[in-house]
């Protein structure tokens, strides 16, 4: 369970933390669609080199949903 999001960092590291932050942040919290985050995220910005890499790291996001703790959702 990650508490906070400094605990989140010293697990997965900085790189890591902030593309699913990133994901988090918009879609849990913002609530923009998965089409909308991956269109900023991957085609106006370039935080994910890919349409790969974004969708798999959605799919952890999703799959530790529970464990993140640092915001609520």
């Amino acid at each position: 369970m990650y508490k906070t999001i400094e605990s989140f960092i010293k697990h997965h590291g900085w790189t890591k933390t902030a593309r699913i932050d990133y994901i988090v942040n918009n879609h849990y919290v913002g609530g923009k669609s998965k089409d909308e985050v991956k269109r900023v995220s991957v085609e106006e910005y370039g935080i994910f080199p890919n349409e790969r890499s974004f969708n798999s790291t959605w799919n952890f996001v999703n799959k530790i949903s529970d464990s993140i703790k640092w915001v609520t959702f």
